[in-house]
């Protein structure tokens, strides 16, 4: 039987929402801190979901202290942006208070991002808030843990052996070394067995199949949404005449594209565009179609 992949995004949900135990094993070591227990937000999944670009495939948990820990699995190089994990952070702690609350109620709020693809060079890297000459903790409420799993085994030295075994775990496809962990570790053990199991569910199979057949679809839809929205943008402002038809053509585009993408467009952005020349706004928009992402100083 082939196994499922635990870096597919629907199966890295499945794999951890059904086996709470093994979710918590993970945070614990990517936190340095016991977890209990953690309860999982929003668990259920549909086939109808496989296809749906809007669907959150991140796992939401909350462990028994309050502090809410979003754990995202991510394979598209596209998707590595600090700011792109400093939205969701905001958008999971803004959700802990209600009008009335005092600000004391709110609660931290952790996302673990876990990527399939080298970025920095370090297997583990944990951002916080703190002051930039005597590096004090401004705050206890915000922290970003990112995972580079293909450096499980190189730049891991000073990590828990547990939380390597977990990059290995979920970055390889060699059953041997499957085996291999399972060997050393009973957690590993349990974690082969549970995915073990998830392979040999027909649902599970479906939503996976259905997961990637979306992504390929998608990802032609895409290419040609980009290849036409860059084309008539630029034909708009041609056929008009002026630089300013240009722009707004283009700016546009660049609106449509990012709204199919899913690209968070916050007003000011968009405003900022119509400031923009023609050609600076050209390389901003070749650089979303190609990317999917803002630049890092846009």
């Amino acid at each position: 039987m082939a196994l499922l992949h635990p870096t597919e995004d629907i199966v890295f949900k499945l794999f951890f929402t059904r086996n709470p135990r093994l979710l918590c094993s993970l945070i614990e070591e990517v936190l340095r801190r016991p977890v209990a227990s953690a309860v999982v937000q929003s668990a259920a999944l549909e086939l109808a979901f496989a296809d749906d670009r809007g669907v959150l495939l991140d796992i939401l948990a909350e462990l028994p202290d309050g502090t809410r820990v979003n754990v995202e699995m991510q394979c598209d190089p596209r998707g590595f942006t600090p700011e792109r994990w400093l939205y969701y952070w905001a958008r999971i702690f803004a959700k802990g208070i209600e009008r009335g609350d005092e600000f004391t109620d709110l609660t931290p709020v952790v996302c673990i991002v876990l990527l399939d693809t080298e970025r920095s060079g370090r297997f583990h890297e944990h951002y916080a808030v703190c002051e930039v000459e005597r590096h004090t903790a401004f705050s206890d409420m915000l922290a970003i843990h990112v995972i580079e799993l293909p450096r499980f085994a190189e730049h891991a030295v000073d990590e828990p052996a547990r939380l390597v075994r977990w990059g290995h775990f979920l970055h390889t496809s060699d059953p041997a070394a499957l085996d291999s962990l399972a060997v050393e570790d009973p957690m590993m053990a349990e974690a082969k067995q549970a995915l073990e199991t998830l392979s040999a569910d027909p649902d599970a199979q479906a939503l996976a199949e259905a997961r990637r057949d979306a992504k390929v679809v998608r990802s032609e839809y895409l290419k040609q949404v980009r290849k036409e929205g860059l084309a008539e943008g630029l034909a708009e402002g041609r056929a008009e005449g002026r630089v300013e038809g240009r722009v707004e053509g283009l700016a546009s585009a660049l609106d449509q594209f990012a709204a199919a993408i899913g690209l968070p467009v916050p007003p000011e952005r968009r405003a900022h565009w119509l400031t923009m020349t023609a050609a600076e706004l050209e390389r901003l928009a070749t650089h979303v179609f190609e990317h999917q992402a803002w630049p890092p100083a846009d």
